[in-house]
């Protein structure tokens, strides 16, 4: 509707610069034409706003994998407490890496709000510089001992940085389980996942194909199951 209205405004500029060719009558009809679409149009554009939102937003990648993991949490964690995402910051890395963030923080939130369960940012109070190496093979143990220094009554710790090393021996005590996304060596996590103490890995899928844009109209759901594997503790 909004593009015919936009097709009649053309028509009316059309007459505009030809109105000295044009019989009145011609004239007369076409603005009332016009401005029949305008109207048409700005009825259509304020009085369904919350249907237009829902049009227009879009999912992302990111945002996919949080509601996956927290579907995941809402099915394996009690209600309440809380759950830390463990990242690097967006400052870090590029700028795209905020509206990434902000996609997955969305996605889980949405999936686990059911739980009650509180989710928090972590980043680890350490320099720059030291943060951008975590964007490596594995979860560095010393984030892990920062988190629970800062946070030992989380429930669950979501990794945005990959498993920890395939080394129980190397991991500090205590550790709550480990939700871990962006594990670009699943055969290396599988081991932690067997004995579990990370309970879930989400990887690319090997036979994925970059989406379209059409995607992007694709439920959080479909976008995850054509991008990416999700594996989890046998039995869980």
């Amino acid at each position: 509707m909004i593009w015919f209205s936009l097709l009649l405004l053309g028509i009316l500029v059309l007459v505009f610069f030809r109105r000295r060719r044009l019989p009145r009558s011609t004239l007369t009809a076409a603005a009332l034409l016009a401005l029949a679409g305008l109207v048409t149009a700005g009825f259509q554009l304020f009085s369904h706003p919350e249907k237009r939102a829902a049009q227009k937003r879009l999912v992302s990648m990111s945002e996919a994998i949080g509601v996956r993991i927290g579907r995941v949490l809402t099915e394996e964690l009690p209600p309440g407490g809380k759950v830390l995402v463990l990242h690097s910051g967006a400052s870090a890395y590029l700028n795209t890496a905020k509206d990434e963030l902000e996609g997955f923080f969305a996605g889980i939130r949405r999936a686990i709000a059911e739980k009650q369960i509180e989710v928090l940012s972590y980043v680890p109070n350490l320099a720059r510089e030291d943060r951008m190496i975590f964007a490596s093979d594995y979860l560095p143990a010393e984030v892990l001992q920062h988190a629970l220094r800062d946070h030992p009554d989380a429930r669950a710790y979501v990794s945005l940085l990959g498993a920890p090393f395939p080394d129980v021996r190397s991991l500090p005590a205590g550790l709550p389980p480990i939700y871990a996304v962006n594990v670009y060596n699943p055969e290396m996590a599988r081991p932690l996942l067997r004995q579990g103490v990370v309970r879930a890995i989400v990887f690319p899928r090997p036979d994925a194909h970059p989406l379209d844009p059409r995607a992007r109209r694709m439920t959080p759901e479909e976008i995850f199951d054509a991008r990416f594997n999700l594996e989890r503790t046998p039995g869980s």
